[in-house]
């Protein structure tokens, strides 16, 4: 009986193209012959979304946004799709998945457009199989000749030094840039290393869940920002008033926080106006950007503990709206 690398070269590669990532995911782990054909024959995996999640004793993957068919490495080492498992023994379920993700990014040359890291920080013994994967996943992105193109870059319970292991190795097209950190509640992450890199100066869109405001100078390129302070001050406001001001391409930055005196604000700007009764927890002011026709919109959501300043024309500020000078 024949083997399939026995088989004509051109028809072995037509079957290979019919097969789905995952037979191909387990086709290569039949042989370190057909390991490597795969490798040199790189078939089109038509991926456009990554997204990564670490659990408890298991790394789910999925491909394209689909979760139902997302597969797990579990602990154990069984690499599962849905209600279908395969047990490999004497095998390490970190070290397979990051060999998944080495087939999937090693000759990697078309556009990403989202790419999820979402590493879960809940107990100890998470740790250190996450601090394995990410290793990994470095090793991986480290060996490529040149950076993944990819639009979108999430990357969820990691500090600076973590995100450094993975941002210099992203292109990411001048869209979006998303950060968060899971580990602790209170711990913020620190950019002094991270807004020196390319990706975060062409970056033009970001999301970041907790840093501190003395900050928010970093932030003057990027067209829009969300992120959240554990404390703003009224003279974070007025440095954020004058970004918006000398930088046009600024375009909106909405922030969260957990302080801030909303009094000095009040005495400053006076009560904000509202808009129709059912925005009644929403409050308006229109500052004049001097020289131009455009305003400052600050959308305040105090309730929410939430500001959006954002960069509006003259002609869009409501008839019985005061324009501030």
């Amino acid at each position: 009986m024949s083997s399939l690398l026995e088989l004509p070269i051109t028809f072995t590669d037509q079957l290979l193209k019919k097969l789905d990532l995952e037979s191909l995911f387990v086709l290569r782990k039949v042989c370190n012959e057909l390991r490597n054909y795969i490798q040199q024959f790189q078939p089109d995996y038509n991926i456009n979304t990554i997204q990564i999640v670490v659990h408890l004793r298991k790394v789910q993957v999925w491909y394209n946004g689909d979760i139902d068919n997302s597969i797990f490495y579990e602990q154990g080492c069984l690499v599962r799709k849905g209600n279908k498992g395969t047990l490999l023994e004497n095998e390490d379920f970190i070290k397979i998945c990051v060999d998944d993700m080495r087939v999937i990014l090693s000759q990697r040359t078309h556009v990403l457009r989202f790419f999820s890291l979402y590493l879960k920080f809940d107990c100890p013994e998470i740790t250190g199989y996450s601090e394995q994967l990410q290793e990994g996943l470095h090793q991986v992105l480290k060996s490529r000749k040149t950076p993944i193109k990819v639009r979108n870059v999430e990357l969820s319970a990691l500090g600076q030094e973590e995100m450094l292991l993975f941002l210099p190795f992203f292109e990411l097209s001048g869209i979006s840039l998303y950060s968060s950190i899971g580990r602790t509640g209170d711990e913020l992450l620190d950019l002094s290393k991270i807004e020196k890199l390319d990706q975060w100066k062409l970056a033009r869109r970001v999301h970041i869940s907790n840093v501190n405001s003395v900050s928010i100078p970093s932030f003057s390129h990027f067209q829009k920002v969300s992120v959240r302070f554990p404390s703003v001050s009224f003279n974070d406001l007025a440095v954020l008033e004058e970004m918006f001001i000398h930088n046009p391409i600024l375009q909106e930055f909405k922030f969260y926080y957990q302080e801030f005196d909303k009094n000095q604000l009040l005495e400053h700007l006076g009560e904000p106006q509202r808009g129709r009764p059912y925005h009644h927890l929403f409050g308006h002011w229109n500052i004049r950007i001097p020289g131009s026709q455009q305003v400052i919109h600050i959308l305040s959501s105090f309730c929410h503990r939430r500001l959006t300043f954002s960069r509006k024309n003259l002609s869009e500020v409501p008839i019985g709206f005061d324009v501030l000078n």
